[in-house]
């Protein structure tokens, strides 16, 4: 038996929309229960990817205030300069923390590896990408989760089994703005935007309006860190500033703020055209941060679609170029979108049905309402996994399940 989750986005503050420790011990038990039902088998947890949150941390404030200094900082080719660096150093601290944390999951995992009745496999993502630059870093990765891995090497980025007809992969390899181009020395700007605007806009808006961020207004300024996708930031800082607050002396304290994080992320030259970020992604991406200090919610969209009208990753569509290069497998997984679903794709040879997975989030998501009358948010905390079971006796197509828990607080 596989069981797939991703996205867990375990952080070292716990702060915005982060999974609870309890719910995963919870998850952990329910593991254990499938491996007691099948005691001739060993169940093999997947980790795909966004696993542990290296980016959410307020650390990369604190040394970019000391030392103008973050994870790209003197970009190379494959990242040589990474090793020994102030990034280095606050990412291992991070990851300590996070183990902290969230140290009784790790326990409950490391049990019934213990017991026999577990393998654990880690893929990564792109919020955990630093730990395939440090061997320092996979050794807490391996240690954390008991995975048979040598910690010098860095880890897989993709997990296929023939048995269980799966080919697996976090899925940001087909997103350009979260995708670091190793070989090549071009970080991603998706780091960018959450270390200099994500970690930064709620306490430092909340600060400027003389509000809590346990307040409601603090609370929806704080949910910029649980919107999906990344280029949708921009339209929810509008909409939020344009419906929800009411005075204009706090509407234009919180537009002040988020235009000089906005200006600080525009200025950093590391991920300029000229730099190797002149794609449309990047220009959209951009374009949507510019944009957003002058124009209102409605404009805001209306001048983006007309300029980039097809914008962002079709996830479906790279699921189908996946399975036709991996045809041994009938079902294409990743995680990365944070949207659980299990939908069947066009590619289907001899007629057998094959699907593409995506395993969504531990978290709280908030995604744009889209559709008639105007635009806004709405937000719900998911726990999904997907299950696959080849020992089982059922016809094939009955053999895999993904499980999904919706809850709108």
């Amino acid at each position: 038996m596989d069981i797939f989750m991703s996205d867990l986005h375990m952080t070292d503050s716990g702060g915005g929309g982060a999974v609870s420790e309890t719910q995963l011990i919870s998850f952990v038990e329910r593991v254990r229960r499938f491996s007691e039902e099948d005691e001739n088998h060993k169940v093999r947890l997947i980790l795909v990817g966004d696993i542990f949150d290296l980016l959410r941390s307020d650390k990369w404030t604190a040394l970019w205030n000391e030392r103008t200094s973050a994870p790209w900082s003197a970009m190379s080719k494959n990242f040589k300069h990474f090793d020994n660096s102030f990034a280095l150093t606050e990412s291992i601290e991070i990851m300590r923390k996070i183990c902290g944390r969230y140290a009784g999951f790790g326990k409950k995992v490391r049990e019934l590896v213990g017991e026999k009745k577990l393998e654990t496999v880690y893929l990564p993502g792109n919020h955990d990408f630093m730990v395939q630059l440090s061997s320092k870093l996979r050794e807490l990765v391996v240690e954390f989760f008991g995975l048979a891995h040598d910690a010098k090497k860095p880890f897989k980025t993709t997990y296929a089994n023939k048995s269980a007809s799966v080919f697996a992969v976090h899925g940001n390899s087909f997103d350009p703005i979260n995708w670091h181009r190793q070989p090549e020395g071009f970080w991603a700007m998706g780091d960018a935007v959450v270390l200099r605007i994500v970690n930064r806009f709620a306490e430092a808006a909340c600060k400027r309006i003389g509000c809590s961020i346990a307040t409601e207004l603090g609370q929806l300024l704080q949910e910029i860190d649980n919107i999906e996708p990344l280029v949708d930031i921009p339209i929810y800082v509008r909409w939020l500033t344009d419906e929800n607050l009411t005075i204009k002396d706090s509407r234009d304290e919180v537009l002040a703020t988020w235009r000089e994080v906005v200006e600080d992320f525009l200025e950093l030259k590391e991920f300029r055209d000229d730099r190797g970020y002149g794609d449309k992604a990047f220009k959209w991406l951009r374009r949507a941060f510019e944009l957003s200090i002058t124009l209102g919610v409605g404009d805001l969209i209306s001048k983006l679609s007309r300029l980039f009208p097809n914008a962002g990753t079709n996830y479906q569509s790279a699921a189908e170029t996946e399975a036709k290069k991996n045809s041994g497998y009938r079902f294409v997984l990743f995680g990365h979108t944070h949207k659980p679903t299990m939908q069947p794709l066009t590619y289907a040879p001899e007629n057998d049905p094959h699907f593409y997975v995506n395993t969504g989030c531990w978290r709280r998501l908030v995604t744009r309402v889209t559709g008639q009358g105007p635009s806004r948010f709405a937000g719900r905390r998911v726990a999904s996994y997907f299950v696959t079971d080849e020992s089982a006796e059922e016809e094939k197509q009955e053999r895999y399940h993904l499980f999904q828990e919706w809850h709108t607080s």
